[in-house]
């Protein structure tokens, strides 16, 4: 992702029309899920002479893409949003991927030479659902 902020003018469309994807008008061309970060702090306002600079918030009632996770650094930490299409992920399912990735997030911070393919997606309860409970095929 970081290799391909050196390309992040080239135009939309000519990236689309190089790669030719299979072309729908339920979806985006290239991908269904976004992610989105800003690095909104005060120091990168001072860098703005003569401007006043706030931040906005809104609501938005519909989903551009199946998921987009953003999040905005502040000086009082990182919000994160997820938007999601309700025709393809329920309020419950949506909970659960934040509450992984949250998961994951507390994992990666406390263990940062950890190892990415180390870091277990699912609780202890819900892989013993999903592994034992939900696998019980032996009858």
């Amino acid at each position: 992702a970081l290799e391909a902020q050196a390309h992040q003018d080239l135009p939309f469309e000519q990236l689309v029309e190089a790669l030719q994807p299979e072309r729908s008008l339920s979806h985006n061309p290239l991908f269904q899920v976004m992610f989105n970060h800003q690095a909104n702090t005060q120091a990168s306002a001072r860098q703005l002479p003569g401007l006043r600079v706030a931040n906005l918030e809104w609501e938005t009632r519909s989903a551009q893409f199946d998921l987009s996770l953003d999040t905005q650094e502040s000086a009082d930490g990182v919000r994160a949003s997820l938007t999601y299409a309700t025709d393809l992920f329920g309020a419950a399912t949506a909970s659960r991927m934040l509450r992984h990735w949250l998961g994951l997030l507390r994992v990666a911070v406390a263990n940062p030479a950890l190892p990415l393919q180390d870091l277990a997606v699912l609780d202890a309860a819900e892989r013993e659902q999903i592994v034992y409970q939900w696998n019980a095929t032996a009858r």
